[in-house]
């Protein structure tokens, strides 16, 4: 809409600057027989009677005379009903002879003529342009990024529709111009043509051409008059101007489309250039479906014309009663008004209906446009992997795969379908252990609880239904690495599908921070429908719930205040709580050390700032603060601040979800979690008899309670729970049960050993081509090694049996860690691919030292090359420069040849050290 209004405006701006008002020149006064005004009805037989008082006997203002801007405007205006007219009579895309009314002779098209041109000169040789540059990509890379099988069939199919492109767009046009022609007609059981809509189904400029004389009653009374009715012509003028513009110019284009058809699916072929046939496939789209809906909006209009405008336009006083008086000769009247000189906008009613009318036929130019641009945008934006249809399939043929025999990390890890049936696993699995298999040798292995609950958790009805609710995609280990790439490079064009799950993982999980009503509420629907799944036992539905609750334990999700109260508490130990005061103490230490390492200036910086966080710090500066710390969460002492932070945060949270469960405990979705907290509640209860007023002002807490409120009440049970108090520390230990921990085996979908190697290529890639992130002044090796460090150091914490550094490792992975749960990832496939990531860092950072010591080894022979020439050269100048004779040969120094050269052989030994 932003986009098309200015152009229509200036366009509009440009034609009344053409064909504006000017002075009015009086010339003489008009005689009675020329006296005959024009009709602006639709009505073509209604006929209009002179002007009254046209004598030259009468007053002044009462007089008519020929103006030549009337006459101009007048004819103008006729000229535009006229050229309208033959515009939609001629709709038909191509007509090289006309036969008859309905039927024209395209044998001799010119456009097909020009259309084999263009596939024989340009064509043709872009097809071996294209046949070589595949055979030069196969051959440089080896058939890894394109085959002759993945090759061939596409060249096949691009050629067929080079082949029928003519035919096949012609087929098209045909198409459009049946539906143009269903609408244009004035009726039903007629054709168009020649029956077609018309000026007189308009707004009927119905005077001849070559008669009409302007003419112009005089006097200031009649001046506004004059210029409204000469406005509202000019703009029914422009209305039809822009309709016939707009009308053949497609046609034009249509033509132009149509010649250059064999380009298009050669545009479509590679990579590169795909986006750019897309786009004009979509412009292409654009003009052509804007013939037929402009078509269906011209018929509804003139639909509603003949029958009634629902707006009332009656009043008793219309050809009796004048308000505004009649001051040309050029009559308007508006849908089923019949003009006369007492009848021509002479009302109010008859004014808003003349303008009303107008409004609508610039609405059936515009909305077209302003909706084929919105389907355009959609289509542009479309992603098929996004549809319901291709999530249920994605996730169906997913949830259908079977572990093989031995599981995902032995042998080919390819998924295996039953031959016939279906295994149910039974009842007493979790009891008792079943060999695998009978084998004379002996070979046996136990069937575990978690393998044999696995297959059986695979419903894929149930997932699909629960991704479709929640409207997301179950992300794949190769998505998770995508992702983790998305999040290293911090582009915006990468982040789109990451981006895109994350918000509707926060709408489920905070419904209440949707922007608008209609989001807000369907927010809630979505969650409630995915809980209520959720207690029925579906895994996929827990698995989007606990990545929704992991949304928000990134740095950059935490408020504000919170940042800077746990900053202030690193900055100064001193002010924090003694259960955090050790671990503020060590954050600090760090912070001091690394603002004194001048290696690296955006470290020490960060840290810096960080150290002169204070109360009166502001919300901008902390805001930068933690954009610094998601870009450099490689840095092993941003990644422990953020750890720190996001671990207070969610202990927070905790308490408070905690909190709010004790208001409606039957709203926990686990019902072993549900038994807890009327366990705790009941606690509660008692003791706020026996006059806790901690325990109180928990049980008080309900849907109106504030967030400020809450968050007061989390701090007082932290400083109770630090105090040893038993309510405090039983509500700290439901919370901390209801932690959101790894899932021990994945029960969402199934990863083999060929994940794992697609994860360590997309690696190899990365390290190799992308740009070395924000944060980082040292080169790629400095910059592979932090992460291989950062590896090193996270799974460490996640292979931990302390469930506090479990935790401390799911913090360092806080953004990817929504889309690991809602993947239904084990601790142990989380672990997995961070190795096979770090097996690519070190399998990159070992190319980048041996290209370093090939530079160096060429650097320096280049050196010992130039040393060389340059001992040479020093030779032939000595053997050249004479003797001074004057100097007596006993006192100057002899230089051997051997000894320079020994030296600058040293001198080259030492620079290459």
């Amino acid at each position: 809409m932003r986009r098309i209004l200015p152009i229509f405006l200036s366009l509009a701006f440009i034609c009344l600057a053409i064909i504006g008002p000017v002075a009015v020149y009086a010339q003489s006064t008009a005689p009675a027989q020329q006296l005959q005004p024009a009709t602006a009805q639709p009505a073509a037989s209604a006929a209009a009677s002179a002007p009254a008082s046209a004598s030259a006997s009468g007053s002044l203002d009462d007089k008519w005379v020929i103006d030549p801007d009337v006459t101009f405007i007048g004819k103008n205006a006729r000229r535009a009903g006229l050229l309208l007219d033959w515009t939609i009579k001629n709709y038909n895309w191509a007509c090289v002879k006309k036969i008859s009314d309905r039927q024209c002779d395209n044998s001799n098209n010119p456009i097909e003529n020009y259309w084999r041109i263009v596939a024989s000169s340009i064509v043709i040789p872009l097809l071996l342009v294209v046949i070589l540059a595949a055979a030069i990509v196969i051959i440089v890379t080896r058939g890894k990024s394109l085959t002759i099988m993945r090759f061939l069939p596409r060249f096949i199919f691009v050629i067929l529709l080079i082949v029928l492109s003519y035919s096949l767009i012609e087929f098209i046009y045909f198409v459009s111009d049946l539906l143009q022609g269903f609408f244009l007609r004035t009726d039903i059981a007629k054709a168009c043509p020649p029956d077609c809509i018309s000026q007189s189904d308009l707004l009927y400029v119905g005077w001849q051409y070559e008669h009409f004389v302007g003419l112009r009653k005089l006097g200031d009374v009649n001046a506004e008059s004059a210029f409204v009715s000469l406005l509202l012509t000019k703009l029914t003028a422009l209305t039809y101007f822009v309709m016939i513009f707009l009308l053949l110019i497609r046609k034009i284009i249509l033509w132009f489309f149509i010649i250059i058809s064999p380009i298009f699916p050669i545009l479509l072929l590679f990579y590169p250039v795909r986006n750019t046939g897309k786009i004009w496939i979509g412009e292409f789209f654009r003009w052509l479906l804007y013939g037929p809906l402009f078509a269906v909006f011209l018929n509804g209009l003139v639909y509603l014309w003949r029958h009634q405008i629902p707006l009332s336009f009656d009043n008793p006083g219309i050809g009796k009663q004048i308000v505004f008086p009649t001051a040309v000769n050029i009559l308007l009247g508006g849908p089923k008004q019949f003009v006369t000189p007492t009848n021509s906008i002479n009302l109010t009613e008859t004014f808003a209906l003349y303008v009303v009318s107008l409004i609508m036929l610039w609405a059936v130019i515009i909305v077209p446009w302003i909706l084929l641009q919105i389907f355009l945008e959609y289509a542009s934006n479309f992603a098929p992997n996004d549809t319901a249809v291709m999530k249920t399939l994605v996730n169906m043929a997913n949830t259908r795969q079977v572990v093989p025999p031995g599981g995902g990390g032995g042998g080919g890890g390819a998924p295996t379908q039953p031959s016939e049936g279906v295994a149910i696993s039974l009842p007493f699995a979790k009891k008792f252990s079943t060999p695998s298999s009978f084998k004379p040798t002996g070979a046996a292995k136990e069937i575990t609880p978690e393998m044999a609950l696995a297959p059986a958790s695979y419903n894929a009805s149930a997932n699909t239904e629960a991704l479709n609710v929640a409207n997301v995609k179950l992300p794949t280990m190769r998505d998770i690495a995508k992702f983790d790439a998305a999040i290293t490079t911090n582009e915006v064009s990468k982040q789109q599908d990451m981006s895109r799950l994350g918000q509707a993982l926060e709408r489920i999980s905070n419904p209440v921070s949707a922007t608008t009503i209609t989001t807000r509420n369907q927010a809630q629907m979505q969650r409630s429908s995915i809980v209520q799944q959720s207690k029925q036992g579906n895994v996929m539905a827990t698995s989007i719930l606990n990545a929704a609750s992991a949304s928000n334990r990134g740095v950059n999700n935490v408020s504000n205040q919170k940042v800077k109260n746990m900053l202030s508490q690193m900055s100064n130990p001193s002010t924090a709580s003694s259960a955090n005061r050790e671990k503020m103490t060590k954050l600090n230490a760090m912070l001091v050390k690394e603002s004194k390492d001048t290696s690296n200036t955006t470290k020490s910086q960060l840290a810096s700032s960080i150290l002169s966080v204070n109360e009166k710090t502001s919300d901008k500066e902390v805001e930068k603060i933690k954009s610094q710390l998601s870009q450099s969460s490689k840095n092993e002492v941003s990644a422990s601040v953020s750890s720190a932070i996001t671990k207070s945060a969610t202990e927070t949270s905790q308490i408070q979800g905690v909190i709010k469960q004790m208001a409606n405990p039957n709203s926990v979705v686990k019902t072993s979690d549900r038994q807890q907290v009327f366990k705790v509640k009941t606690t509660l209860e008692k003791a706020s008899k026996e006059g806790n007023d901690l325990a109180t002002s928990i049980l008080k807490v309900n849907d109106k309670t504030s967030v400020d409120e809450i968050e007061a009440l989390q701090t007082r049970i932290q400083e109770a729970k630090e105090k040893g108090e038993p309510v405090a520390t039983e509500v700290a230990a439901l919370a901390q049960a209801t932690t959101t921990n790894l899932p021990m085996v994945n029960r969402v979908q199934n990863v083999n050993k060929e994940d794992y190697q697609a994860v360590k290529d997309m690696w190899k890639q990365n390290y190799q081509n992308l740009e070395v992130p924000d944060g980082m002044e040292g080169n790629r090796s400095e910059w592979i090694k932090d992460d291989i460090t950062s590896i090193d150091q996270t799974i460490s914490l996640l292979s931990s049996t302390d469930q506090n550094k479990v935790q401390d490792g799911m913090n360092q992975v806080s953004n990817l860690l929504p889309f690991l749960l809602m993947g239904g990832f084990s601790q142990t496939e989380i672990i997995s691919y961070l190795k096979a990531k770090q097996e690519a860092a070190k399998d990159v950072s070992q190319i980048l030292v041996k290209d370093d010591e090939e530079k160096v080894s060429v650097d320096a022979g280049t050196k010992h090359a130039a040393a060389e020439g340059h001992l040479e050269a020093t030779m032939e100048e000595d053997e050249k420069k004479p003797e001074n004779p004057a100097e007596p040969a006993a006192d100057k120094p002899l230089e051997d040849p051997l000894d320079k050269a020994d030296a600058l052989e040293q001198n080259k030994t030492d620079g290459t050290k």
